[in-house]
């Protein structure tokens, strides 16, 4: 075990949405570095990756109980929460085989589509960030929040249709790590992040590695700057501003 490992060794890092794309990087990522890591999904029925250090949770971020059931196992684990990455979300276009297309375009949008993906991609994240924070490091932890472009009105990629639910979601996201900056204790960041266009079941047409996104993302916050916290930044640690659109 290399010197960066065991830095970490006696740490946990909890990541959502775990199970492909950029949140099986994440764990990847995190577990080379020494963490424990606690990986949920709402289905682990297909997940085959296993480790000393790797715990897969069965996990449905719209339950309460799933909630709660998944800060109980963080408490029985008895290592400090030092990173958790809300990185479980569901998208509007075409790229989630139509299921939410009732978020996307003007004519069939529908409330309880739309109530869906902010329970998921927004209220989600701030539940499960206010039930883990008994668990956190009182020294150092760190929120990630898996926003997008999608969020700002500077969008780096084509939008086909309005997608409405999906980029007000993450909007919401992103001032949700804008206002939990305020209240989170002393030795506790945040931010929200854009990883670019990972290639994943959701994102097909991505071109990007996920694995070398992760490694970029977990970058920020080995280089922590504190003038970073509650911001919304771009995967290589560039700033955007409050709005969204990227700073000059």
């Amino acid at each position: 075990m290399n010197k960066l490992s065991r830095q970490y060794i006696n740490k946990l890092a909890v990541v959502t949405g775990a199970s492909q794309g950029l949140g099986f990087a994440f764990l990847e990522c995190l577990l080379e570095k020494g963490y424990t890591v606690v990986a949920t999904s709402r289905d682990i029925s297909t997940v085959s990756l296993t480790h000393p250090r790797l715990h897969w949770r069965q996990v449905d971020l719209r339950l309460d109980q799933d909630i709660g059931n998944l800060s109980k196992y963080v408490s029985e684990i008895g290592l400090p929460v030092e990173i958790l990455a809300n990185n479980a979300a569901i998208n509007g276009e075409g790229v989630s085989e139509g299921k939410y297309q009732n978020s996307s375009k003007l004519g069939s949008i529908s409330r309880s589509a739309m109530l869906e993906m902010f329970e998921i991609n927004s209220i989600a994240p701030l539940l499960l960030t206010q039930e883990l924070l008994r668990h956190f490091d009182t020294k150092r932890a760190f929120v990630i929040n898996v926003s997008s472009s999608r969020a700002s009105q500077n969008d780096e990629f084509q939008n086909l249709d309005g997608n409405y639910g999906y980029r007000a979601s993450k909007a919401a996201l992103n001032m949700i790590t804008f206002s939990s900056a305020i209240e989170l204790p002393d030795g506790t960041s945040t931010f929200s992040v854009h990883p670019g266009g990972v290639t994943s079941r959701m994102n097909p047409k991505g071109k990007l590695s996920a694995r070398h996104q992760a490694r970029k993302i977990l970058r920020i916050v080995s280089n922590w700057n504190n003038e970073l916290n509650g911001k919304f930044l771009n995967y290589d640690g560039a700033e955007y501003d409050f709005m969204g659109f990227r700073a000059k």
